[in-house]
């Protein structure tokens, strides 16, 4: 078993089951949490508590837990097939706000060291599109974000310059394996409590927990309503006007259920 996530392509052979989808779910060893991972939407927080779960300890380095993905279990080395985790009922994905996701791409991988472990992007963005790296004023971050999002969307219609990364793909793009496993869907912005409304009655301590398991998060001198103005979250929900459905049908319907245990937690459906 590797850390490296299977492929975007999802298509082929439907009896894929024990070698396919659940391979990519994240799992606890000895609860029932299954957890497919968007990137930059809540992954590190979740790994996090799947790794203290495990281990009863926090992972040495929670901000690079992602370089273990190799040590935390996938629900097919359990054994456990589509059709098992379908029944279990208690597999789960998180969607974020496609501007949220956008911002903390644009923060952690262009401006933050991220960059170092990551595609040639800001490289790319600042020798051929005239992108600032070392930006500071407002204007100069705005001139920046409408320069990445005009290129994410270049790339993400063509494959300009770099194949598009798991980072900045939509996360509707996950849509067969989603729609296969028939994930329950929690939204970051409260991601902490609808876990426990999920999970909590199946996971001691769960409470405790995801209190201190760790998350990514960017430098805040740095504010997203200061540089995220309306024609550069216009322009994201353009790009992302998928993801902008899905994230606003999945907080309308926590929001007029209110779900106080996990079968009542949204749950994927086509017409999404």
């Amino acid at each position: 078993m590797t850390g490296n996530q299977s492929k975007e392509n999802l298509e082929g052979n439907p009896q894929r089951n024990l070698k396919g989808s659940t391979r990519r779910l994240f799992s606890a060893r000895d609860y029932p949490l299954r957890y497919f991972v968007i990137p930059k939407c809540g992954c590190t927080f979740v790994k996090n508590t799947i790794w203290q779960l495990d281990h009863g300890t926090m992972h040495p380095n929670p901000k690079r837990i992602h370089d273990d993905d190799d040590k935390i279990l996938r629900a097919a080395d359990l054994g456990l097939t589509v059709e098992d985790v379908v029944a279990e009922g208690l597999a789960f994905t998180v969607l974020r706000n496609p501007i949220d996701r956008f911002f903390s791409l644009y923060k952690d991988k262009i401006l933050g060291s991220g960059h170092l472990q990551f595609p040639p992007l800001r490289s790319i963005l600042s020798t051929r599109y005239g992108l600032n790296p070392t930006a500071c004023a407002e204007y100069e971050h705005q001139r920046n974000c409408h320069i990445l999002i005009d290129w994410l969307e270049k790339n993400l219609a063509d494959g300009i310059d770099i194949k598009s990364d798991p980072h900045w793909t939509p996360q509707s793009s996950r849509k067969t394996v989603i729609s296969e496993l028939r994930l329950r869907v929690l939204v970051l912005d409260n991601v902490s409590r609808q876990m426990l409304v999920l999970l909590g009655a199946a996971v001691p301590d769960l409470s405790s927990i995801v209190q201190v398991s760790e998350r990514n998060r960017s430098d805040e001198k740095l504010l997203r309503r200061s540089v995220m103005d309306k024609p550069i979250s216009r322009r994201v929900n353009e790009v992302y006007a998928t993801d902008r459905r899905w994230y606003r049908h999945a907080v309308d319907l926590w929001s007029k259920t209110v779900p106080t245990s996990p079968d009542q937690v949204p749950r994927y459906e086509p017409s999404w």
